[in-house]
């Protein structure tokens, strides 16, 4: 009877210590929860202001996104994850609201939230009221919300055709078309190389200027190019090598918002590479170089919150539901939205032109090499969405992206050679 009698209680104390173990451990799970912060969303990141076709403003919140970076399931994905998740329904309802501010293009964003519910499953924004540019022209938005009109809005300035150019970037800091100057120059390039030296020769741009009336000069600009040019043979006796520059003048603003210029281009050959750069007379004209082929505008970003390319009048990268992540060159590009693109501190335009293309391959994975691609590979690898995969996915890219390489490295070898 004894040995039953402890046998029964060792049991007893063997299920008290289980529940004991069981209740702290739910009390601990229960503080985790109650007591751990809450995660801060930055809910700016997710809006998008933008301009019907018409000009109405309306705004964008990508929920998928803000969805994945909670590691919630979309409503649109799964049909019960609103009902059975307050904080989905919650997130679903928010509504966005929109106002003028004095600042022309700058409205005020009220987002209209359940905090309450938000805050207790460990969710809390950052903010629900902030001022934001519109920084999407133009779209088909995906409503328009409550918007206190202000004062009409003024058209943007732009220049008027036939105006002469004092800069290759617009007063925002976007650069202009010049894809006739560069392929009229490149035209002037290969015809004096035959000339001198056959049809065997190799070019090479030493530097573009862009040069501006100051004093009473002949011309309103002038836009010079200037190369060395060379023909090799085995007999180093043989080898020919010139130097060179093509001028042309008077830039101007065109009907089709492109670049104009007069049709006469002046083509000399020089005695030495430091002749071949000289610029027009100090005297009479300012000039600025152009770093690879475009203007460079100090402080400008070159690169958005996720590593991608900025490009003009356009919203920066997100992460969309499928996992890949949007940037401008997602979707199908325009020469003019390329050629708004310029050099910047530490970037030449076309380093700015191959990042353009490489982001590309970076939304695939691709690997970069880390001796002949070593910018790329620290620049991509800095970013916590960028891993490499073996094999990568860029047998998976759409058209638009291939069709988007092809011309981006067009220009880039427009405004490079």
């Amino acid at each position: 009877m004894e040995n039953v009698s402890q046998q029964r209680n060792s049991r007893l104390i063997l299920l008290v210590g289980l529940g004991t173990v069981f209740l702290l451990a739910c009390i601990a799970i229960s503080l985790f929860f109650s007591l751990r912060p809450p995660a801060v969303v930055t809910l700016r990141r997710y809006v998008t202001l933008g301009k019907q076709p018409g000009g109405e403003p309306y705004a964008e919140i990508d929920r998928d996104a803000l969805f994945n970076d909670l590691h919630l399931p979309p409503p649109a994905d799964h049909a019960h994850a609103a009902e059975r998740l307050p904080e989905v329904r919650a997130l679903n309802d928010m509504q966005l609201f929109l106002s003028s501010t004095d600042t022309e293009d700058v409205l005020q964003v009220v987002v209209l939230a359940d905090a309450e519910t938000l805050q207790r499953h460990g969710i809390r924004f950052e903010t629900l009221s902030w001022e934001q540019p519109i920084t999407k022209r133009t779209g088909q938005g995906t409503g328009v919300p409550s918007f206190a009109p202000g004062d009409s809005e003024q058209a943007a300035s732009r220049p008027v055709a036939g105006t002469y150019l004092s800069s290759l970037a617009d007063d925002n800091g976007d650069g202009y078309n010049l894809r006739a100057v560069c392929e009229r120059v490149q035209q002037e390039r290969d015809a004096l190389c035959r000339e001198k030296l056959g049809d065997s020769y190799k070019a090479e741009k030493l530097q573009v200027s862009f040069s501006t009336n100051i004093g009473d000069a002949t011309y309103h600009n002038v836009y010079q190019a200037s190369y060395r040019a060379a023909i090799e043979n085995e007999d180093p006796n043989l080898a020919v090598t010139i130097f060179f520059r093509v001028r042309l003048f008077n830039l101007q603003i065109a009907e089709d918002g492109t670049i104009a210029f007069d049709s006469y281009a002046d083509v000399s050959i020089q005695k030495t590479e430091a002749e071949c750069k000289r610029a027009p007379s100090s005297s009479q004209y300012e000039t600025m170089i152009l770093s690879g082929g475009g203007q460079r505008i100090s402080g400008k970003p070159v690169f958005d919150q996720n590593g991608f390319v900025r490009f003009a009048d356009q919203p920066t990268s997100y992460r969309m539901a499928t996992g890949v992540y949007w940037s401008p060159t997602y979707e199908l590009l325009t020469e003019d939205m390329i050629w708004k693109l310029t050099a910047a501190d530490g970037y030449s335009l076309a380093k700015v032109l191959r990042y353009a293309r490489k982001e590309i391959y970076a939304r695939y994975y691709a690997a970069f090499d880390p001796q002949t691609e070593r910018e790329f590979y620290e620049h991509y690898r800095a970013y916590p969405w960028y891993h490499e995969l073996s094999p990568d996915r860029t047998v998976d890219m759409t058209e638009t992206e291939r069709a988007n390489m092809r011309l981006l490295r067009e220009i880039q070898s427009l405004v490079e050679k």
